[in-house]
């Protein structure tokens, strides 16, 4: 908290300081214009207000995937926020089932509605949020089918004749199980072979290297036996 109010005092000193970077969930903003208060307001200028809001405080993948289900929720909600009801609601998650959208992808946009709602909730603007007590369809999960170790080392020799640069790639994800962006972000420096660890401390987004990993914590993971031939 120190930290961050010297360096909101060094912005305003520079006259950078931006409130809404600092305080994105703030109720202030409403009071100071940020966010409009405006009764009639549309969803479309509120969702884009909201995502606005959140882009200096999520990653860049974050806020891509953030925009696209804004985009898909505008074009089914053109209407004031206050005239938004749980049937509008219904109607998204039935065109959406008709298009044949998965379960989970109707779960994501709803979920970015409810919170869109909840924020204008907030801000004063609605008395009720639309999405509470609607019902969504059930997610059936696919049990997963990985590859068996037979399996595993055809792949690996195949790369090796066929795309030898790739061969390490391929393995450390078969035998680790490090996340493909982490995979992407190693550097030789990264892998001891003598103390046979791999050390992960960022990842690769979009084509953007970010210097931690997705959880945010540095991991080390072991060098087995069956991984060692491909490093």
């Amino acid at each position: 908290a120190h930290a961050m109010g010297l360096q909101i005092e060094r912005e305003i000193t520079d006259t950078t300081f931006n409130y809404k970077v600092h305080f994105t969930d703030s109720k202030a903003l409403v009071h100071i214009g940020i966010v409009s208060v405006d009764n009639d307001i549309t969803f479309t200028t509120y969702a884009w207000q909201w995502l606005d809001l959140k882009k200096p405080v999520v990653t860049h993948s974050t806020h891509k995937g953030y925009k696209t289900q804004v985009n898909n929720l505008i074009a089914l909600l053109n209407l004031k926020l206050r005239d938004i009801k749980p049937a509008h609601i219904r109607g998204i998650i039935k065109h959406f089932t008709d298009n044949g959208r998965s379960p989970k992808t109707i779960k994501n946009n709803v979920s970015m509605a409810h919170n869109i709602f909840l924020q204008a909730m907030e801000d004063g603007l609605i008395t009720m949020n639309p999405c509470d007590g609607v019902k969504l369809p059930k997610q059936v999960k696919t049990p997963p089918d990985p590859f068996s170790l037979e399996e595993m080392l055809m792949i690996l020799e195949a790369s090796k004749e066929q795309c030898p640069q790739l061969t390490a790639f391929f393995a450390i994800g078969f035998f680790t199980g490090i996340r493909t962006g982490e995979i992407m972000a190693l550097t030789w420096e990264d892998i001891d072979l003598n103390r046979h660890k791999i050390m992960v401390s960022k990842t690769m987004t979009e084509g953007q290297l970010k210097l931690t990993t997705k959880t945010g914590v540095n991991h080390e993971n072991d060098i087995i036996k069956e991984l060692d031939p491909y490093l």
